[in-house]
């Protein structure tokens, strides 16, 4: 069996909807199983609403929560030539809902338990539509409730799956539907804990689930079924000669996301790394383009695979009097932002000061006040966080001093050439990003092992000499 997941954007409306009937008809052969994501926009809808409602402004939610309505209603109608049943179950879920942002309004506060009840409700409206429309092309499609099969704790917004529980809870309800030729459909991102309480993954909440699906069946793989031809060499937002990554380690992708690439959250891999199951990220708007196949090794690979680009970055130095030993302020520091859940990506520790990159300005005056005037707390804003990734990065020879002649003219604020195996990072400002992306892409992504080869020996002597 498979484990087909749909995005956002792959349920967008019913002409998307559509494209899925066709690609779940085309794999019944495969035995799938349909994760789906919620329509397009519509969790930040939901999370609007909810906001506004703790505002208590009751007629502005309302009004949100009836263009949500109209939208999948009117979906339903351009989808199916029978929409009666549809209709109503999409009603039935707005009449559960309206009470719910009543009370917010009521109360002015809005908890994370009954966000995430109310953040719920765009997996099950899609999972509606999805599966009547699987349905009605003759598919025999049974919908469940996710939150039936996924077991998490009580970690409102962003919970971690109970890993055995959901095991056993997935196994149970889905292999007689497999068995009996059914497609099961059930919503990603949405569960649930032992004591029933609905919760949310987080980001990339949808993968998760069709990780967690994959594994519990032991699949064949995993298919993420996007709006784009699998993964990229880097953001083509940035650069517009992109490479297509045909295979990529899951190792691999879990850097580039931790690093700032839009691509599958790292959390959402490990059930499929735990079963070796290969993850494929798939458009559902080019069906036969072939992909990125994220496995466990990819044999043969050598050489950068990708650059990421984590924007909205401040580089921190804090300092202190040479007295002060720097390795007691990191280790102070480091358990102070971990405690805060903003972990810097890459450090540097002096004689007397520590160096670090942050994703969240506001820490800076946390940092402040938490250490008042026993260390003196800079901050840069505007910067960016470049980052090379590919297996044995360390291995590749002459790679930071190619990286720095490449660079020149460009302020490297801090760079980390070692802190990890897989990666090669360097902090300049967001003014820079499209140029230096451009230079690093043309010589490290298109042709580039040869030149490594070649000029790496003669990098290093050209930099020691200046």
């Amino acid at each position: 069996m498979i484990v087909m997941k749909f995005g956002g954007t792959s349920v967008e409306d019913a002409q998307a909807i559509r494209r899925l009937v066709n690609l779940v008809r085309e794999r019944l052969w495969q035995q799938p199983v349909i994760v789906s994501s919620a329509m397009a926009k519509v969790t930040d809808t939901l999370l609007q609403a909810t906001s506004t409602a703790a505002s208590g402004n009751e007629p502005a939610t309302l009004e949100l929560l009836e263009r949500l309505e109209s939208r999948h209603i009117a979906t339903a109608h351009d989808l199916l030539r029978d929409c009666s049943q549809t209709e109503a179950d999409i009603s039935a879920l707005f009449a559960e809902l309206r009470p719910l942002l009543s009370a917010i309004c009521a109360l002015r506060e809005a908890t994370p338990r009954l966000s995430d009840r109310i953040a719920s409700f765009g997996e099950r409206l899609a999972t509606v539509l999805v599966s009547a429309a699987l349905r009605e092309s003759g598919v025999n499609a049974a919908l469940i409730d996710a939150r039936e099969c996924i077991v998490t704790d009580d970690h409102f917004t962003c919970a971690a799956p109970l890993m055995d529980a959901s095991n056993q809870r997935l196994s149970a309800r889905l292999i007689p539907l497999l068995e009996a030729k059914r497609v099961p459909v059930l919503g990603g991102f949405i569960a649930a804990t032992a004591q029933g309480q609905t919760t949310t993954l987080g980001r990339g909440g949808s993968d998760l689930t069709a990780a967690l699906v994959g594994g519990a069946l032991d699949a064949e793989r995993v298919e993420i079924w996007t709006d784009v031809d699998g993964i990229r060499s880097t953001d083509p937002r940035l650069y517009g000669h992109t490479r297509h990554i045909e295979s990529i380690s899951f190792q691999e992708a879990a850097e580039l996301a931790q690093l700032g690439a839009k691509v599958l959250h790292p959390s959402t891999l490990i059930p499929a790394m735990e079963k070796n199951i290969p993850v494929y990220v798939l458009n559902s708007r080019n069906p036969l383009h072939p992909g990125t196949c994220v496995r466990t090794e990819c044999p043969g690979d050598d050489g950068v695979k990708a650059i990421a680009v984590k924007h909205g970055i401040t580089l921190v130095q804090a300092s202190t009097a040479r007295s002060f030993r720097p390795t007691g302020l990191a280790s102070e520091m480091f358990s102070f932002l971990e405690a805060d859940g903003c972990l810097p990506d890459i450090a540097s520790i002096g004689q007397t000061s520590v160096t670090v990159t942050v994703d969240n300005k506001e820490v800076v005056a946390r940092l402040t006040k938490q250490f008042e005037k026993r260390v003196n707390i800079k901050a840069e804003n505007s910067k960016a966080l470049i980052s090379l990734v590919a297996e044995g990065i360390r291995q590749i020879v002459g790679l930071p001093v190619q990286v720095l002649l490449a660079l020149d003219g460009i302020e490297v604020w801090m760079s980390s050439p070692g802190a990890s195996q897989r990666s090669f990072s360097f902090v300049i400002s967001e003014k820079d990003v499209p140029e230096v992306v451009r230079r690093l892409h043309e010589l490290l992504l298109e042709d580039n092992c040869s030149l490594l080869a070649a000029n790496a020996e003669q990098s290093v002597a050209h930099a020691a000499v200046v």
